[in-house]
């Protein structure tokens, strides 16, 4: 449940792999209740990342402040121009 006004943080968890992405490989896609796609690339701080390692998994956290109500779409993609969801 996420409340209008109020800063969510959503977190995903990045499998192990001996090719982590890099921070600047990583972009955001959102879709607001309207269908309004936006994609924020480079949008996640460093201190928020933590990459995976070829044992370990990694971590990601973004925080959003919902300003309409209803059904939101967060992804978490690669910038590679092909990618959307």
């Amino acid at each position: 449940m996420y409340l209008l006004g109020k800063a969510t943080t959503i977190e995903w968890e990045i499998l192990a792999t001996v090719s982590p992405p890099t921070l600047e490989d990583l972009g955001i896609v959102i879709i607001d209740p309207n269908g309004y796609m936006s994609h924020t690339a480079a949008s996640v701080a460093a201190e928020n990342y933590t990459p995976p390692t070829d044992v370990a998994n990694g971590t990601l956290t973004y925080v959003i402040t919902p300003g309409l109500l209803g059904y939101w779409r967060i992804h978490l993609v690669l910038n590679n121009g092909n990618n959307s969801n």
